[in-house]
């Protein structure tokens, strides 16, 4: 049988870079699908509050160590401290509450680069002392945390994690995660070994059962971080003609399938050896905003997120077609692969636990970068 190839991409903003949430649909030629639907003075003190000018940031520098010797006080940006005595001259600080200050040890902003958020009497102890070309004073963002729980939905005893965690060891915590809570707006990136190294996963969610996306376990090291990227803008899909497809995960060459070859609503979407069957072959069709809907060829059922959740982890099943929002998908292209991502939820159709075995059910995750 002859196949047309066809790639669907991810989502770069919202789903994940790794291969099981990458989709392969290669059209059947000669199946014809549902036609698409595609259709005031700055200087004036008086003007300062309201000419929208930006509020600078200052720090103020001591020569010696515990904020004694010369003393000098910077605000905003200084590209070149050389300019004004001060080149290779810091040894201690005052920073203000909200304020970042960044040091680095060459001119323009380039060579090694240190931040604080703190006042600092000594930068001897970091041998940083005198060594300072350049500076950026600016708004310190509060910093990224997110909560651990040693038991699924929340349970358990907790753990606080802010920013950087090179290792979980000392802390008690390796191997012990089962499920998280994280404020909207920050993102981590979990690892699997210590130092940030092994296999990674970013998340951006609540996930009350790490068990669900295979992170039960695994994790050593983690980085949590604001996310300011702007959130993705919902568009049309345009970018797949209607038709009967055949969906491989890229990670395992495994086919989409109706688990038992069932025709009864409620039946598992899991992957599969490809073998030809209807129940591997799904139509591609359009609702009049854009958004893709998948039906069975075998039980004429749709593919959706069980129960309409919203949950990192659920799993897809089939059912009748109502063309509810979770009945309902994005398909985008982007480099030659295909990514799926639910609309009700904005999470991406993945395998679950990243699996090359038959068998592994078919879920929604909400990741942004990889685990691999």
């Amino acid at each position: 049988m002859f196949y047309k190839y066809l790639y669907l991409n991810k989502i770069k903003s919202t789903c994940n870079e790794k291969e099981e949430q990458m989709w392969e649909l290669k059209k059947l030629k000669g199946k014809k699908g549902q036609e698409a639907f595609l259709m005031p003075d700055p200087n004036n003190d008086k003007n300062k509050k309201n000419n929208g000018a930006k509020k600078e940031f200052c720090v103020t520098f001591f020569s010696k160590p515990k904020y004694e010797g010369d003393k000098r006080e910077l605000c905003g940006e200084q590209n070149n401290l050389s300019t004004i005595g001060w080149k290779n001259k810091i040894s201690s600080f005052h920073i203000p509450k909200g304020t970042k200050l960044e040091l680095f040890k060459e001119e323009n902003f380039k060579g090694k680069k240190k931040s604080f958020r703190d006042n600092t009497p000594t930068l001897k102890e970091i041998g940083w002392d005198n060594k300072t070309a350049s500076m950026k004073a600016t708004k310190a963002l509060p910093k990224a945390c997110l909560t651990l729980f040693e038991q699924k939905n929340y349970g358990g005893k907790k753990l606080e994690i802010c920013g950087v965690v090179k290792n979980l060891i000392p802390l008690g915590w390796n191997d012990r995660a089962a499920s998280m809570k994280i404020p909207k707006g920050n993102l981590v990136d979990f690892f699997k070994d210590i130092n940030f190294q092994g296999m990674k996963m970013t998340l951006g969610e609540d996930v009350p059962d790490f068990a669900k996306i295979g992170l039960l376990n695994k994790i050593h090291s983690a980085k949590v971080v604001k996310n300011t990227k702007p959130p993705p803008v919902k568009k049309p899909n345009k970018d797949l003609e209607p038709g009967i497809y055949r969906v491989i995960s890229v990670n395992s060459n495994k086919c989409l399938d109706v688990s038992g070859v069932s025709k009864t609503a409620g039946a598992k979407v899991i992957q599969w050896q490809c073998h030809g069957g209807l129940n591997q072959d799904w139509e591609v069709t359009y609702t009049p905003e854009g958004f893709s809907t998948l039906i069975s060829s075998n039980s004429k059922l749709a593919l959706a997120v069980e129960k309409g959740s919203k949950d990192n982890g659920d799993i897809m099943v089939q059912q009748a077609f109502t063309s509810k929002p979770n009945q309902q998908f994005i398909i985008q292209k982007d480099n030659g692969v295909f990514v799926v991502k639910s609309k009700h939820s904005q999470k991406c159709v993945d395998v679950s636990g990243g699996s090359k075995d038959n068998g592994p059910g078919i879920i929604q995750v909400s990741l942004i970068n990889k685990f691999s």
